[in-house]
């Protein structure tokens, strides 16, 4: 089939993900995204999902101390994904 796509739709923050950032790394109790137009997920380094979260502001007291891998989706372009390292150390 043919396929057709407005590419006039994308936004600045589709178009450069590097933009989304998220505070503190090291995390004790809550890690902030600076965009509120993801989901974010922390996986283990082995791959299991740990949480998942639909709120920039992420409440990981009760994930074990450790490294993880932040996944974040875009909401309006679930294809959009970033991985980025997150340590949580209580």
């Amino acid at each position: 089939g043919l396929y057709r796509f407005n590419l006039s739709t994308l936004s600045t923050e589709d178009a450069q993900p590097s933009l989304v950032s998220f505070y503190p790394n090291p995390a004790r109790n809550l890690v902030v995204l600076n965009s509120e137009h993801y989901f974010a997920s922390i996986y283990s380094l082995s791959g299991q999902l740990v949480k998942s979260y639909n709120s920039h502001i992420l409440n990981v007291s009760e994930v074990p101390n450790g490294f993880y891998m932040l996944r974040l989706v875009n909401k309006r372009s679930p294809y959009n994904t970033i991985s980025k390292s997150l340590i949580i150390a209580h």
